[in-house]
Formats: C-alpha cells, sequence, structure tokens
C-alpha cells in the first residue's frame, strides 16, 4: 500500500508539472527591396513590390510548439485581391513550404478546449459540493475500559452526530469555490474567443485599402528538437502571396 500511495503521489506530480518547452525568439531579416521599421520597440519588415506593400511585425511572445506574428498588406496596385492565412506558408530549416494554421482550425481547437474546460470545472464542481453534503456528520466508536472484580473488559459504543453549523458553513464555502471555478471559466473562455478574433480571416482588399492580422504557424518537433541539439538558430522564410506578388519575408528562430 505504500508502494502505491506513493507511486500515485508521483504520478500525480508528474501530471502536475508541464515539460518545459524549448523557446524561440523570432528574428527577421530585412532582404532587397525591404526595410526594417521599428514600431513599439519591435523590428518589423515592410516589403515593397508593384502591386502590395507587406508589412511584418513579431509579437513580444516567445515561440513553442507554435509561433504567432502579424501581417498587414496594402493593396498598391489597381486591382483587388484576397489576402487570409491559405496566402501564407512557411518554410523551416529549407524544407519545403507548408501553409499557415487556418481561422477554422484554431476555431474547432479553441471549441474543443472549452469543451474539456467545462467537464473539468464541472467535475470541480460536483467534488465540492459532495464534500459539502457529508460536511457537519461525524460518526464513530469510542471504547470505554474498565475493571470490574480484577476483570478487565473493555465496551465499544458507536456514535454519530450531526453539527448543523459546520454543515452551513461548507456549503457555503462549496457555493463560493464553484462559483470562483466558473467565473474563471468564462474569463478564459472570453480570452480564447478574443484572441481568435485577432487572427486574420480572408479579406479582399481594393485598391487604396489595408488588411491584416494574425497568422500561426507549426514548428514541427523534429525541427526544434534539432535545432536545440546542435545549438543553432533555426532559418525560416514566410512567403506571403499578394495576387500575382510573391514576398519573402526571412528569419531566425533563435533559442531564448
Amino acid at each position: 500500500m505504500a508502494n502505491r500511495a506513493l507511486y500515485l503521489a508521483a504520478l500525480s506530480l508528474a501530471l502536475a508539472s508541464p515539460a518545459i518547452a524549448q523557446k524561440f525568439e523570432l528574428s527577421l531579416q530585412a532582404q532587397g527591396g525591404q526595410r526594417v521599421k521599428m514600431i513599439d520597440g519591435l523590428a518589423a519588415i515592410e516589403s515593397f513590390g508593384e502591386t502590395a506593400v507587406v508589412r511584418m511585425m513579431p509579437i513580444e511572445e516567445k515561440t513553442k510548439k507554435r509561433g504567432r506574428f502579424q501581417i498587414l498588406v496594402m493593396n498598391a496596385g489597381s486591382k483587388p485581391f484576397n489576402v487570409g492565412p491559405e496566402n501564407v506558408t512557411i518554410s523551416l530549416d529549407g524544407a519545403e513550404f507548408v501553409p499557415a494554421v487556418t481561422y477554422e482550425q484554431l476555431a474547432k481547437e479553441e471549441k474543443k478546449r472549452q469543451t474539456w474546460a467545462a467537464v473539468g470545472a464541472a467535475l470541480g464542481a460536483i467534488g465540492n459540493s459532495m464534500n459539502a453534503a457529508n460536511a457537519g456528520y461525524s460518526s464513530g466508536t469510542a471504547t470505554t475500559f474498565g475493571n470490574v472484580g480484577g476483570t478487565s473488559f473493555n465496551s465499544f459504543t458507536t456514535y454519530s452526530g450531526y453539527n448543523a453549523g459546520q454543515a452551513q458553513a461548507a456549503q457555503q464555502l462549496a457555493s463560493l469555490q464553484n462559483q470562483q471555478l466558473f467565473d474563471s471559466l468564462a474569463a478564459q473562455n472570453a480570452a480564447g474567443i478574443a484572441q481568435l478574433k485577432d487572427n486574420m480571416r480572408t479579406t479582399t482588399i481594393d485598391p487604396g485599402e489595408m488588411s491584416g492580422g494574425m497568422i500561426v504557424y507549426d514548428v514541427p518537433k523534429e525541427t526544434r528538437k534539432g535545432a536545440k541539439k546542435a545549438g543553432e538558430p533555426i532559418e525560416v522564410i514566410f512567403r506571403i502571396t499578394t495576387g500575382s506578388e510573391i514576398h519573402d519575408v526571412h528569419a531566425l528562430l533563435e533559442g531564448a
């Protein structure tokens, strides 16, 4: 039993302590026809074409399994064109270009996260309520030792009781804990939806107008492990297609 308890304690600790993931910082590298522009302390890249201007700007958060950056596209031509996540592809360490993560995929993942979070909150609330329902009740066995005529004896008596004040206090505490649990869940869901809305969606940009948003991309596990082992940065090319134009922005993912 002792070994089992020790195993369960170790397992709980392992589950409660997430593995430390390798972190990277995104550093943009200007090429021909591009310039660096500082915006709120961050170095953005502006790429100038004949029919479009693309501004790409990293964000302050570190890159782990996924990276994010902002783009702003201006139509400098005479014809409208569409721009969305489907117009952004990424090449890591010379590998083939792969698409950015779509808005639909991000929305699906957020819905799944909210579903499991709701299940966890409900189970937590049920546990709090069950504990409160059992509060106030007490029972046990009392042992009385005696001696009559030189003969020792033990007397066993069972008892039970109910403390209404203790029960009420436990129920009030459970109610408060459940309210805090669901308030936290609502706040997390609101934050998830707000972040989702920041992501770029397909938009038609008319001449002289601009549009942009957040782009999300995956960094494969093999790429992250290889960079960590070698201690070298990951070379990245972000390719943004605007109508018939292609804008390549070079960058480095450097260990943070």
